[in-house]
């Protein structure tokens, strides 16, 4: 078996289309870490297994399986007979930390690695979880990345993540970055706050200070990670070419400030009125510092879906992983006729 129980873990935080996946692959690059794709099993298989304790070869096998019904995980670069085998190993007295750790040491990377110092893992998912993934790996420590607000709904709306509605995704940036600084203020020790846009301007500093943070030896080569082709592995090529394809280039400054040309004045407005005083705590300046009654009103029912939102997701934890997509998918109704109403008036 791995010899996982004793090496310490991280985790990189921050919202879909913020950089989390560059800082991921620099990470990946390093020879010392070992931190895979994202999957959401960690928090989503916590309600089931977290508090056992004693682990015969029955819950042992039912983990194995269940591992497999999660997003992504099967694009996991592993020998699953090796893993099965080191899992079913764990029968007896074992944390279920113990387990997961175990898990993502078998992790294949791309890169060559050395001995395994830090094992990682990022996943916008997790945003909502910190206190958690806190809980369950009381020794992590967290890498928490903002971008601005504006160019990261312009990212959004690029793609087919979520609707492409300024309030909705404004306050679920506002929602991250009021949860962080709480979380923050909490576990100072535990926790490195940074902006994207800082780190594409000085890449050297802060890999510096990604491994002092992080107590790993500092190496130059990871800031090289995009030449190697065999990066491309780490994603199904389709979602390489349709999400990913700057991670083959150099680290640069070139997607800092693309909504001021590319979004309306409508949007900001709306953007700015959700993200209100955070804006500032994050170190952006908002365009319209004052909102107006009206562009209050027009952002209030998306404040209030993604508040209903968030709320049926942390109460849905009880539930099956399935079951609980099943009942989100139901409450998304409401976003796609908001959605198909706001698309026929653009027609």
């Amino acid at each position: 078996m791995k010899n996982s129980a004793s090496t310490p873990f991280f985790f990189i935080i921050g919202h879909p289309r913020s950089g989390t996946t560059l800082i991921r692959m620099l990470f990946d690059a390093h020879p010392h870490v070992n931190i895979p794709i994202e999957s959401p099993f960690i928090v989503s298989m916590y309600g089931r297994y977290g508090k056992i304790s004693s682990w015969n070869m029955q819950r042992l096998l039912r983990f194995y399986h269940d591992l497999f019904t999660f997003q992504h995980f099967d694009e996991w670069t592993i020998d699953r007979e090796e893993l099965k085998r080191d899992i079913l190993a764990m029968e007896g007295n074992h944390t279920f930390q113990e387990l997961v750790k175990v898990v993502y040491s078998h992790y294949i990377s791309v890169y060559p690695k050395q001995e395994i110092l830090l094992q990682g893992d990022k996943n916008p998912y997790f945003t909502l979880y910190m206190r958690r993934l806190a809980k369950i790996f009381p020794e992590a420590r967290f890498l928490f990345i903002y971008r601005d607000y504006r160019d990261h709904f312009y990212s959004m709306s690029r793609v087919n993540f979520e609707a492409d509605i300024p309030a909705l995704i404004g306050w679920r940036w506002k929602y991250f970055v009021r949860d962080t600084e709480r979380f923050v203020k909490a576990f100072p020790e535990k926790c490195l706050v940074f902006r994207y846009e800082d780190f594409v301007e000085n890449p050297a500093k802060y890999n510096t200070m990604f491994s002092d943070f992080l107590r790993i030896p500092c190496v130059e080569q990871v800031l090289n990670f995009h030449e190697g082709i065999e990066t491309a592995k780490q994603f199904h090529q389709s979602e390489m070419d349709k999400y990913h394809t700057s991670l083959m280039k150099p680290v640069n400054m070139g997607r800092i400030g693309l909504w001021r040309e590319n979004l309306t004045i409508k949007q900001v407005q709306h953007l700015d009125a959700v993200v209100g005083k955070w804006a500032r705590v994050a170190g952006y300046e908002k365009q319209f510092p004052h909102t107006s009654p009206f562009v209050w009103l027009r952002t209030r029912p998306m404040v209030l879906y993604g508040m209903l939102m968030y709320f049926a997701i942390k109460t849905g934890d009880i539930l099956p992983f399935a079951l609980k997509n099943w009942l989100l998918a139901r409450l998304g109704f409401f976003l796609r006729v908001y959605q198909q109403r706001k698309n026929s008036k653009r027609a």
